[in-house]
């Protein structure tokens, strides 16, 4: 979430205290104080990097206001210092820097930057930042590729740099909350719950309740509705409104979860052929079915996420 131009009169995210979760040296003196008095100077080299990296750079706002791309560095390692108590030197570090190689322009930059991390903080930092560095934008038809591959090397990752990951998506999706776009929400929402979610899941129950907790939120202050847990699965409001809702109820089924062109669908029992044809019909996806207890898909069903709208 990145802007080039602190004047640019888009209207995006941040709604926040300008006097305190937007003030770099309010961040800085709060995470400083934060972290165990040994490591300071170290975490002060890593800020230092990072707001080199980050200078000129800005986030994009509701309000066209220029708040430093440096306070989202911050704020993830404050939610990995002060809310899931994780105050190590190479998590902190990392977080810090967790988007300066992503950022840079030119090759060489991100050479001599892999050689910088590397001399101060070794090899493992280094490679977490690497492994935090999302692909190179491409056209739409390849991005579901590139981000399953992404999330694939994430998952081998070790569980800091997952966590990393997760307090990354928990701060964005609060930004996304302020901004209040309905159709960017939509969309990074569902994103959230197609991968993040996963990738949460299989980290730490910390991580998991604070992402889920950042979507309830947005939903119900966005779109002034809320995704429901069913048997351990989250239902998205974006995959659910796929089916409609007399095809929600002829087949007892429900849309959890959209990942590119994968929709995954809960159900009772194990659906034929014949239903499965039928749902991709409808819904233009391709499905993979979850099963889900009875009970479970009738409070999916009832939670009214479906589309009423929407025709065969």
């Amino acid at each position: 979430m990145h802007g080039c131009d602190p004047n640019l009169p888009e209207a995006w995210m941040s709604t926040y205290d300008l006097n305190k979760l937007n003030d770099v040296e309010n961040l800085w003196q709060q995470l400083r104080s934060s972290v165990p008095f040994e490591i300071r100077e170290s975490v002060e080299t890593a800020f230092l990097l990072a707001e080199r990296v980050h200078r000129g750079q800005w986030r994009k706002t509701k309000d066209a206001v220029a708040i430093p791309y440096i306070t989202h560095p911050l704020r993830v390692a404050l939610i990995l210092a002060e809310e899931w108590k994780l105050d190590d030197l190479d998590t902190i570090a990392t977080a810090l820097m967790h988007d300066v190689i992503e950022d840079c322009e030119h090759p060489e930059s991100r050479e001599n930057l892999t050689v910088e991390i590397r001399n101060a903080f070794g090899i493992e930092v280094e490679r977490a930042v690497w492994t935090l560095t999302k692909p190179e934008p491409g056209p739409m038809e390849v991005r579901y590729a590139r981000d399953a591959r992404y999330f694939s090397e994430l998952r081998k990752a070790p569980e800091w740099v997952r966590l990393i990951k997760c307090a990354d998506r928990v701060d964005n999706l609060r930004d996304a909350r302020a901004w209040g776009d309905r159709d960017f929400w939509s969309r990074y929402s569902s994103e959230t719950i197609g991968w993040h979610l996963f990738l949460a899941r299989e980290t730490a129950p910390i991580a998991e309740v604070a992402l889920f907790k950042a979507l309830v939120e947005g939903e119900r202050t966005i779109r002034g509705r809320f995704p429901i847990w069913v048997d351990g699965h989250i239902v998205d409001p974006v995959a659910a409104v796929q089916i409609p809702e007399h095809v929600a109820r002829r087949y007892g089924v429900v849309g959890l979860a959209l990942q590119g062109e994968t929709l995954y669908v809960g159900m009772r029992d194990v659906a034929d052929a014949t239903v499965l044809r039928d749902l991709a019909l409808v819904t233009r996806h391709r499905i993979l079915p979850v099963l889900l207890s009875q009970e479970a898909l009738q409070d999916a069903l009832d939670a009214g996420l479906y589309s009423p709208l929407r025709v065969d």
